[in-house]
């Protein structure tokens, strides 16, 4: 009998402890009666006192973004809120709800009297979106050129502060042929109060053009200029090493197998191989005006300007020469001992 009273006393012990710590990690969330946002954009800090022994769960949930500020007062629910927050990944078993069971919103506040009102990153973040499309959109409609377009600017917190809000329409103006490099534009930010303008300077990168081939190379086949298309390339994912002019490849040997349409890089093709190891070629000797040569073998491949080792046919004495052609190397005379010149007659 004492055991089993024992034991039930331990249990009711260990729940308690697990309530207490349950209630420690839980972040409590204060809902208000009213609600006045300090900016265009409603945030759960708007609306509730957040309340966490870990601050940095405390300011997480405090800046999680419930949705934008109408024009007019608005009534939320508690359901309403909690909807909200777990589309936004907030884990609700984490977090304890009490205080009102309503807010009442007030309508968006005015940006002129707010101008020091803390800007958040997805503040950020919404505003250079919506610039960024604006840009596009006019480079597009000017140059008659809709591949991808990128942007790249810094924003001052009254642009961002105006372009943020969705209520309001948003569209740029200027800029100039080629479209491409710094350019200045002007955005007009448009609403019921009227227009505001904004100067801003940008970035702007056009569509990159780079080779890809046209039908499936194998390896070790000579690239020809029928071979390359050119294609174009989003600016922001083009690959390191992207042959960018097909002249640059015309004549070189692939290698490895290059598949139909793929974009070609500098590492899949190399310069034509004119001596292979285990070659007999001529070495050509030049000095002054005397022109020496003889049959050496090779020790390594190479293409046209390789320095290679080379050996004499009889002795095996190994030497340098630098691939001049088809079979072909030259030696350095200034490199070569007398004694090797002589021998080249």
């Amino acid at each position: 009998m004492n055991r089993l009273v024992n034991t039930i006393g331990l249990v009711a012990t260990l729940a308690v402890a697990a309530l207490a710590v349950d209630s420690t990690l839980a972040a409590e969330i204060r809902l208000r009666s009213q609600a006045a946002p300090r900016g265009t954009i409603l945030t759960l800090g708007d609306v509730a006192d957040v309340v966490s022994a870990d601050e940095g769960e405390r300011s997480r949930l405090a800046s999680t973004e419930l949705g934008p500020v109408g024009s007019q007062q608005r009534v939320y629910r508690v359901r309403e809120i909690q909807d909200l927050l777990q589309s936004r990944g907030v884990n609700l078993v984490e977090c304890r709800f009490t205080g009102s069971s309503q807010i009442a919103v007030d309508s968006a506040f005015d940006v002129k009297s707010n101008q020091d009102a803390p800007l958040s990153q997805q503040a950020y973040k919404r505003a250079q979106r919506r610039l960024r499309d604006s840009i596009v959109e006019r480079i597009r409609a000017q140059s008659g050129d809709v591949g991808p377009w990128d942007a790249r600017f810094e924003l001052t917190p009254e642009l961002i502060r105006a372009a943020v809000n969705p209520s309001k329409s948003l569209s740029v103006e200027g800029g100039q042929k080629p479209w491409i490099g710094h350019q200045a534009f002007t955005v007009l930010v448009v609403d019921n109060a009227g227009t505001q303008r904004f100067p801003m300077a940008a970035d702007v990168y056009g569509p990159a053009m780079v080779v890809a081939v046209s039908h499936s190379v194998a390896k070790g086949e000579v690239i020809r200029e029928s071979d390359l298309i050119s294609v174009r390339s989003d600016p922001s994912t083009v690959e390191n090493g992207s042959v960018r002019d097909a002249s640059e490849i015309v004549g070189k040997q692939a290698v490895k197998c290059i598949p139909d349409g793929k974009v070609v890089l500098q590492d899949d093709v190399q310069s034509q191989i004119m001596v292979r190891r285990g070659d007999v070629v001529t070495a050509f000797a030049r000095s002054g005006g005397i022109v020496a040569r003889t049959m050496v073998r090779a020790r390594n491949d190479g293409s046209t300007g390789d320095l290679i080792s080379v050996e004499g046919l009889k002795d095996k004495t190994a030497f340098q020469a630098r691939v001049s052609g088809p079979r072909e190397v030259e030696v350095f005379a200034k490199s070569a001992s007398a004694e090797r010149q002589a021998n080249l007659r």
